[in-house]
């Protein structure tokens, strides 16, 4: 005697439903598969805020060390406190516990970077990364580019920190499609010997961020708000393949415009400061 099979692939695109199940075992089939639906959905859509969980679950935050002062000269980075290292070792377990397949990731107002650190080795599917209102040393961002996948990155009113950015800088993935940066600051400091100024109102500070002259073969769009720094025509010559430019407070040198004039590829290009009037090198070109 042959054992019927039942085709599941049959039933769960709801192709003859009806041999299997009344009218309403249907119905109720089809609110659990809405409801399974929407909740894969949310479990990967649904972006990861560092601050809310590390406060949801009460681990240990330099936020929390210092709240109350209205300046501080400790350092989140050095020495590192042994109830410090606890709550990290503590939340690398937990963060087994979580959803690996979540895409976006938001950094919002931290500045412990061990964290950062386990974060990276967990979310290894993140493609969007947001940091905003951080102090990040630069080897924890290096090490989070480098392990997570990104296409979108986003950085807004964020001071990256180290001593080796004036001869390494930062190398961004070849997987990113997009870069956004918005009063982006890099900070000349030592930050294990160095004891950094903190308080919850302070301004950003440091110099602006310079991106690493680089090609980055997928990036179609750029987005950057700051004052000029000269390292962007070079960027952009590296980079012919982008589509989208969007420079604000930032005044184009002609050098940078007769760059993004070769950039035949552009099909959106809006600077909020542009150079007016055009040097005569520039109509020379133009009409050359």
């Amino acid at each position: 005697m042959n054992e019927e099979i039942t085709d599941w692939n049959n039933i769960l695109y709801y192709k003859g439903i009806e041999s299997y199940l009344n009218f309403n075992d249907s119905i109720e089939l089809s609110i659990c598969n809405s409801k399974l639906r929407d909740k894969l959905y949310y479990d990967k859509f649904k972006p990861f805020q560092v601050r809310e969980y590390l406060k949801k679950e009460n681990y240990r935050t330099f936020e929390v060390e210092v709240e109350g002062k209205q300046h501080t000269y400790e350092s989140p980075f050095h020495p590192i406190k042994q109830e410090t290292q606890e709550s990290v070792d503590q939340f690398e377990i937990e963060l087994k516990t979580l959803n690996p397949t979540v895409e976006t990731l938001i950094i919002y107002d931290l500045y412990d970077y061990l964290y950062g650190y386990k974060i990276a080795d967990r979310f290894v599917n993140i493609t969007s990364l947001n940091l905003n209102l951080c102090k990040i040393s630069r080897e924890v961002f290096q090490y989070m580019l480098n392990n997570l996948r990104l296409t979108k990155l986003y950085i807004k009113s964020t001071t990256i920190i180290g001593e080796e950015f004036r001869s390494t800088g930062v190398r961004m993935p070849q997987s990113l499609k997009k870069i956004e940066f918005i009063d982006v600051k890099h900070e000349h400091t030592n930050i294990y010997s160095s004891y950094i100024r903190f308080n919850s109102k302070q301004r950003i500070s440091g110099q602006n961020y310079k991106l690493y002259a680089e090609h980055i073969e997928n990036l179609k769009t750029l987005y950057y708000r700051g004052r000029s720094f000269g390292e962007l025509t070079e960027f952009i010559l590296m980079n012919p393949q982008l589509k989208s430019i969007i420079l604000h407070q930032y005044e184009l040198s002609s050098e940078e415009l007769i760059a993004l004039i070769n950039i035949n590829q552009i099909e959106h290009l809006d600077s909020e400061y542009s150079i007016n009037p055009l040097p005569k090198a520039v109509l020379i070109y133009l009409k050359v």
